[in-house]
């Protein structure tokens, strides 16, 4: 498997818990993954194992996977309906090889919405189909992305990410000197002070 930056990572994890979130907050009861979830997907001649760095597969068609499907990567093909890239795009070529990834290999497959996000550029690229089924791709600059139809009530906020890869310290601050309140691993209602 290809090593990746912390950077990246903090990125994607912080996508994953917003998609996450969104999930459980709508009832969407629908299942994200990383990339350490492959889905075996087909593309024009023959199959392919890919792993979005970010995905969101529906409740209805997770609950349609075979055991074989929902335990290896193999059995009969399936897409998210959502996927995110999260990418380093100061190379042109870069752009144009994901363009391609999203366009030829998610979208041929049944993907219905895409982002592309370049945190370190501050850009967000979009992809969806038009209404000729044709699919483009949008640059958004540096914003809050709503899900719209394929996401209903989703928002990705780029501001919480910038906060989870920020090296600056928290606006937050605390009187405890240091300490912090801590559930109770028994019961979790009641607050315990401990050592920070």
């Amino acid at each position: 498997m290809l090593q990746t930056s912390t950077y990246k990572e903090a990125v994607v994890a912080e996508i994953v818990r917003q998609v996450s979130d969104w999930n459980i907050n709508t009832r969407q009861n629908g299942i994200v993954t990383s990339s350490q979830g492959g889905f075996n997907i087909s593309i024009t001649g023959g199959r392919q194992i890919r792993a979005p760095d970010v995905a969101f597969t529906t409740r209805e068609t997770y609950r349609q996977l075979s055991t074989q499907q929902l335990t290896t990567i193999q059995g009969q093909a399936f897409s998210p309906v959502f996927v995110v890239e999260v990418e380093d795009l100061t190379e042109d070529t870069r752009l144009t090889s994901l363009t391609s990834k999203f366009k030829e290999e998610y979208f041929s497959a049944g993907v219905r919405f895409g982002l592309l996000v370049d945190p370190i550029n501050k850009t967000i690229y979009t992809f969806r189909r038009n209404s000729q089924d044709v699919v483009r791709h949008l640059d958004c600059g540096w914003r809050n992305i709503s899900g719209g139809v394929f996401l209903p009530g989703f928002d990705l906020d780029v501001n919480l990410i910038e906060d989870a890869v920020s090296q600056q310290p928290s606006d937050e601050s605390s009187d405890d000197d240091g300490d912090m309140d801590v559930g109770c691993p028994k019961c979790n209602h009641c607050t315990h002070k401990e050592d920070a």
